[in-house]
């Protein structure tokens, strides 16, 4: 399951980089038209903005998931070496 979140992550914080460029080029190309392009621009910048924070959250809650995968393999080790050493003679 780590291999497979570490993936995800990369992927999802490549998404976070693409969405991030995407938004830029959206925001000067919605300064330069007038009219219903500007309007439909706007939409369309608020809909990169919208998925570029649904992608930063996603990327945090998976992270954290990794964390703590990690932190509860340390524990388990941890916790096993102890238990080892108390009863090796």
């Amino acid at each position: 399951m780590s291999d497979s979140h570490q993936l995800a992550l990369a992927a999802l914080q490549q998404c976070r980089h693409n969405l991030h460029a995407a938004h830029i080029d959206m925001t000067t190309a919605r300064h330069r038209l007038t009219g219903a392009r500007s309007t439909r621009a706007d939409e369309l910048a608020g809909m990169v903005s919208d998925a570029l924070v649904l992608c930063e959250r996603l990327a945090f809650i998976v992270e954290a998931d990794l964390r703590y995968e990690q932190q509860r393999a340390t524990d388990w080790t941890t916790h096993y070496a102890v238990a080892t050493a108390k009863t090796d003679p």
